[in-house]
């Protein structure tokens, strides 16, 4: 009889750990990067922000932006910088100054088919999300905000069956604080 993969779910979460640097190396030159609404990663996005000089041609969306490691003020070449739905006041000077666009896809139609969405779509390489450690049972929080979230990794998320690259976490809640600096692949 074949073991479930869901007993060996305490060996298959610390394979998948690593650091924000190591999580920001799945970033490829052209990528997508998105950030949902609530998905409080900086020290995720301090990483990728780190690999500027190597990176070009990075679209950076995010939902109501919680963090500006400095794609919006002063901004850099590397990031094409877009806000999706929501502005807040991390980019609204970026924003007026016409460095950051404003892309009005509402994200109750992000992981519609392109014949319901209406456009604007972005195609999704990698998504940065905030998620706590497992508890004793390895059930997780992705905080808050709590929808779409789980969408973005499904395979095929990305809406042209490609699927998403790799979801990358922080661990926003974090109750041990010897867990804080590492990540999720």
């Amino acid at each position: 009889m074949e073991r479930s993969r869901y007993l060996d779910w305490p060996e298959e979460y610390a394979a998948k750990l690593m650091t924000p640097a190591e999580a920001a190396q799945l970033v490829r030159p052209g990528d997508t990067v998105v950030i949902p609404i609530g998905a409080i990663t900086p020290n995720l996005c301090a990483a990728l922000w780190e690999r500027r000089e190597e990176l070009h041609d990075v679209d950076v969306l995010a939902c109501a932006p919680f963090v500006d490691p400095g794609w919006y003020e002063p901004g850099h070449p590397a990031f094409r910088t877009h806000v999706e739905l929501f502005n807040t006041a991390v980019a609204r000077a970026s924003m007026v100054r016409g460095s950051t666009d404003f892309v009005s896809i509402p994200f109750s139609r992000r992981f519609k088919g392109e014949d319901e969405r209406g456009g604007g779509r972005f195609a999704i390489d990698v998504v940065f999300i905030g998620v706590s450690p497992p508890d004793r049972f390895g059930y997780c929080s992705f905080g808050t905000s709590v929808w779409n979230k789980g969408s973005y990794s499904a395979p095929g998320a990305d809406g042209a069956g490609g699927g998403v690259r790799g979801v990358s976490a922080d661990g926003r809640r974090q109750p041990d604080p010897r867990e804080r600096d590492r990540g999720v692949r």
